[in-house]
């Protein structure tokens, strides 16, 4: 007989990076750590305020590094 165990998805990441992709992350966890809409980032992006994504595949990544440096320049460098 098989049982149906209730599992918590909230607490398991839905995709995870392979290791060679370290360093870059995707539109969902700058938003996550923007507090925004993930369609803000796209929105950005067309507006030139952000920049343009590496595309691999159908998934979209930005380089950590890169991110991080716009927003400390926006927000007038680290503390």
């Amino acid at each position: 007989m098989k049982t149906n165990s209730p599992q918590n998805k909230s607490t398991a990441p839905r995709y995870v990076l392979p290791k060679i992709l370290d360093g870059l992350v995707g539109r969902n966890e700058i938003a996550n750590e923007l507090g925004v809409h993930p369609r803000t980032i796209e929105r950005w992006v067309r507006q030139g305020d952000f920049p343009k994504p590496f595309v691999l595949g159908r998934k979209r990544y930005w380089e950590a590094k890169t991110v991080r440096e716009l927003i400390e320049s926006k927000l007038g460098g680290p503390n």
